[in-house]
């Protein structure tokens, strides 16, 4: 028999094992990846929620909207838009809420007030947001009422 007979078209167990190896190499290097991508999206959607609840708080300050300062309380579970002298002493019927998972802690400036009328807040430092998964992102609010997010 001539060597044509036995020559079929195919792969080779050589071109197979190549190709199956270089599947492995790249699962082996993506999937670390994927564990964390959908902490970091929602880490990233409250870090952007959280700064424009600032920034909206910080605005309606200047505007004067309701005759009031305006400012965000972050704790376990969202934070909240409020309007009032404090947290504790707020206008509860403006109130706007902003629910979070739970895994996420806040740290750092809890609670950040604006003052009347240039929106400047009445303690400046940093809002830390993180997720057991090692996850973080930062907020600064400095004393000239610049609000900036960024990542870790």
């Amino acid at each position: 028999m001539s060597r044509e007979a036995f020559s079929r078209p195919g792969f080779t167990v050589i071109e197979m094992i190549v190709v199956l190896a270089i599947f492995i190499l790249s699962a082996a290097v993506t999937l670390p990846f994927l564990g964390t991508f959908p902490q970091t999206e929602d880490l990233e959607t409250i870090s952007v929620d959280a700064l424009l609840a600032l920034r909206r708080a910080q605005s309606r300050t200047m505007s004067g909207q309701r005759d009031s300062s305006w400012g965000v309380h972050f704790q376990v579970g969202g934070f909240t838009l409020f309007a009032g002298e404090s947290f504790e002493k707020r206008e509860v019927a403006f109130d706007e809420a902003h629910v979070v998972p739970v895994a996420y802690s806040f740290t750092g400036l809890t609670t950040v007030r604006f003052v009347r009328p240039h929106g400047l807040p009445i303690a400046a430092g940093t809002l830390f947001i993180a997720h057991p998964s090692n996850v973080a992102a930062h907020i600064d609010v400095n004393a000239a009422g610049a609000i900036f997010l960024e990542d870790e």
